[in-house]
């Protein structure tokens, strides 16, 4: 490896990086120790145990359910794999309950009474009188639904047996009934890093007119019009919601902006195409009550677990990695962000016609030019293209705001900004990459920069699966084989005229 600086859209492989891989069933026997540690803890707080995609964490977490004498709550990312992990426990005869949801339902209810339910939702209120309504009414259409609904909910919420549940319903939910909660995926990035609300700024004087002059939530927004003369960032004290804020009908979470203490001015001129108006976004405060968790996770990251939670409160087990079965190709001569696919969209189809795989993973954007139902954003937990090989193409940046909205969230500075071609070490490569002098800033950065593409990846299920995995991004991941792409080059062409 050159001890030079790499050149622009060039990674190098830095040799003797790391610890040596194992095979995959030392790394289960590792998982299964630390697992094991960590429920026999009696330390409360957070036991974050990170190890790799495809190993057996599901079976592992519902043998233990199966043969545990404590009452266990599991929270996994969605309802699809709350309803997959249920059935599958079933199966082991395994008494559990599960959460029930709305968003399962809407197809089975008219359009006009989801629109309602989903406008309630928006705004930060429960659903609740609207399903009462329509039950009281015998609407025929969907009283049966919303009976059934409330039925679940009850099971759900009075069982005495293990339950599953979603990552978001488990925020802001009582969970002392339960000896442990088992945290599926990582709940940071999934749940607590999207929970956020925008507001224009002209929204925010509407309301302010609706109220009297001396109401607290009128002066928190005269000072959110005042802090954003000056700051793209700050600070406002919570404020208790009152009950007369439930007649206000305008779109806005009311109880969320009365609870939220950390903002972002964005400015419509400078942000993304979605924002036609100057508006604020803030952080929607999550809660998780006191309780004894475990989160198992392929992609927490020990310094963002420590950020968040207190590194006081959290133990990480790091377990050992095992060498895939399968193949990942790295090919990091471009940058492959949004914007630069933006000016030439293209290269995903001449990607497509050089790899002839079936199978794309990229941004939502850019959806009509590959077949598939994943990209970025709903990747986590999908069992469909395992033994796959898959294409997975792009660099998932996240709006700079979005990185320093959390960190400022976390009490650090936010001053720093993003640099094209720093050079930076990672994952045992070294090359260059836009990103942050400042190490926390850097960190949040690539914890979800890495995040978004090691779901994508893992799709295939790499580790037990021999398979094959093209990653088209210059963020290299642990394990990748860099590679050189061709598929701009004239023998390309050739092949694609001769198909």
């Amino acid at each position: 490896m050159s001890t030079v600086n790499p050149k622009y859209h060039q990674i190098e492989r830095i040799d003797n990086w790391g610890v040596p891989l194992v095979d995959v069933d030392e790394a289960w026997e590792d998982f299964s120790e630390k697992f094991r540690e960590a429920v026999a803890s009696d330390e409360p707080g957070w036991h974050v145990i990170k190890s790799q995609t495809a190993l057996g964490k599901t079976q592992a977490l519902l043998e233990f359910l199966r043969d545990t004498p404590l009452r266990v709550l599991i929270a996994v990312p969605t309802n699809n794999l709350k309803r997959e992990v249920c059935e599958r426990a079933k199966k082991m005869e395994i008494e559990v309950v599960t959460s029930p949801s709305l968003h399962e339902i809407k197809d089975n209810i008219p359009d006009v009474v989801w629109d309602e339910i989903q406008a309630l939702y928006d705004v930060g209120k429960s659903p609740m009188p609207r399903i009462e309504k329509a039950i009281a009414e015998d609407d025929v259409e969907c009283a049966k639904v919303f009976k059934r609904y409330k039925r679940e909910l009850s099971e759900f919420i009075n069982s005495e047996s293990h339950a599953i549940t979603t990552h978001r319903r488990l925020t802001n939910m009582d969970v002392s009934k339960y000896d442990l909660v088992i945290v599926d995926e990582d709940i940071i990035y999934s749940t607590v890093i999207p929970s956020r609300e925008t507001v224009s700024l002209l929204m925010l004087k509407k309301v302010r007119k609706k109220l009297a002059a001396s109401d607290p939530l009128a002066a928190k927004i005269r000072r959110i019009l005042k802090k954003v003369k000056d700051s793209e960032f700050f600070t406002l004290d919570e404020i208790d919601w009152r009950r007369e804020y439930a007649d206000i009908k305008m779109a806005v979470n009311i109880p969320a902006l009365c609870s939220a203490a950390y903002f972002c001015y964005r400015a419509a001129s400078k942000q993304e195409n979605d924002l036609t108006e100057d508006s604020i976004t803030f952080i929607k405060p999550v809660k998780f009550y006191a309780n004894k968790y475990i989160m198992l996770s392929a992609t927490a990251d020990e310094t963002i677990c420590n950020l968040y939670f207190n590194e006081e409160n959290v133990r990480f087990y790091n377990c050992k990695e095992a060498a895939n079965t399968g193949n990942l190709n790295q090919c990091g001569d471009k940058s492959m962000g949004r914007s630069s696919i933006r000016k030439d969209p293209s290269i995903i189809k001449r990607i497509k016609r050089w790899t002839k795989f079936d199978y794309t993973i990229s941004f939502k954007e850019f959806h009509k030019h590959y077949e598939g139902d994943l990209h970025f954003g709903n990747c986590a937990g999908c069992d469909m293209l395992k033994g796959q090989n898959i294409d997975v193409i792009g660099t998932p940046h996240q709006p700079e705001w979005i990185y320093k909205l959390f960190a400022y969230s976390l009490g650090y500075d936010v001053d720093d900004d993003l640099k094209p071609g720093t050079v930076v070490v990672h994952n045992g490569f070294r090359f260059r990459f836009m990103t942050y002098a400042d190490e926390t800033l850097r960190a949040i950065q690539f914890y979800m920069i890495e995040s978004e593409l090691e779901q994508a990846v893992g799709r295939a299920r790499l580790l037990r699966c021999d398979c094959t995995v093209n990653l088209f991004s210059d963020f290299p991941l642990k394990q990748a084989e860099l590679k050189e792409s061709k598929y701009d080059t004239d023998e390309n062409d050739e092949d694609s005229e001769s198909t």
